[in-house]
């Protein structure tokens, strides 16, 4: 009981961190950083490519954790297309996008970034 009773405070404090509601999302406590990855790229809604559209891709960092670049094994599974970008690239890309090239989107996409927190001593 007290176990459950602190991981669901703890749920609560990191939603209320990100200024989030159960309803809406949900936390989920996982081994590592490896078992998340693959999580989430088991669990997205990948959307395959039609006539009409363009599929779901796998778009992340070309410096990243060594399991995102895994992840491309998964979408190549799904037949997902998956690209490196450079950091650089990223800006670039920003800019050239219109607010209606997002809003017209339809199609969910994964991007991961990889981002680390470095503590002085």
């Amino acid at each position: 009981k007290l176990t459950h009773d602190t991981i669901e405070h703890v749920r609560y404090r990191i939603l209320q961190h990100f200024n989030a509601t159960a309803e809406d999302y949900t936390v989920i406590f996982t081994s590592g950083s490896t078992a998340a990855i693959k999580l989430v790229a088991e669990s997205f809604p990948w959307t395959p490519a039609g006539p009409n559209h363009q599929g779901s891709y796998l778009c992340y960092l070309s410096d990243n954790h060594t399991s995102v670049i895994g992840m491309r094994k998964i979408t190549a599974a799904m037949k997902m297309s998956s690209f490196p970008v450079k950091p650089e690239e990223m800006l670039l890309l920003e800019k050239s996008h219109t607010p209606d090239d997002k809003q017209n989107c339809s199609t969910s996409h994964l991007f991961c970034y990889l981002a680390q927190i470095v503590r002085a001593h």
